[in-house]
This record gives C-alpha cells, sequence and structure tokens, in this order.
C-alpha cells in the first residue's frame, strides 16, 4: 500500500476540488485505452490540461505529471507515457487532501 500523500489546499476549494479528483481518475481509467489504440493526441491533450490545472489547484505534482505526458505523447513514447500513468495512479490512490488555510 502507498504512503498517503497529504496536500494541504485552500479552503475555498473544498466543494469543487472532489469533481475536479473525479474527473483526473476518469482520465486516469480511458489512459490504458487511447494508449493501446496509439490516440497519442488525445493524451497530449489530456496532459496539457492536468499541466495546466493541477497547480490551480494546489496540486503541483499533476502539473508535473501533465507536462510529462504532454511531452511524450507527440513522440509517442509509450514506455514514458506509461510511467505516468502509473503515477497519476499511486498519487490519485495515495491522496489526501486538507482543507487549511496556507498560511
Amino acid at each position: 500500500m502507498n504512503e498517503k500523500k497529504i496536500v494541504r489546499v485552500d479552503p475555498e476549494l473544498k466543494e469543487i476540488m472532489p469533481g475536479y479528483l473525479e474527473n483526473r481518475r476518469k482520465d486516469l481509467a480511458a489512459m490504458p485505452l487511447l494508449l493501446k489504440e496509439g490516440n497519442f493526441d488525445a493524451l497530449r491533450v489530456m496532459g496539457h490540461k492536468m499541466s495546466g490545472s493541477g497547480g490551480g489547484y494546489g496540486l503541483y505534482f499533476l502539473t508535473e505529471l501533465g507536462a510529462k505526458l504532454e511531452a511524450a505523447a507527440p513522440k509517442a513514447d509509450k514506455r514514458s507515457i506509461e510511467a505516468q500513468v502509473d503515477e497519476l495512479r499511486n498519487f490519485l490512490d495515495s491522496l489526501e487532501i486538507e482543507y487549511a488555510d496556507p498560511c
């Protein structure tokens, strides 16, 4: 079992964070099929969206991971993409959100 990754985020995100994380789980579920189909453009778009949105939710790891996915997709780098999928799964499975003021 993965060790919990506790991320402290702004309490103003409490209402929208569950939906955001659910959408990342949906992305995660779709990624293996997209990879199998060779749909690297869809994977690139997912990476781009994750890269652009992760930091806004205080999830900077998703920003980094999304950037890696976005870079690997145009190269059809299946190994790198598989590694990003595994990292995303591990992150989401071990993530624990705490809502606290940033101070």
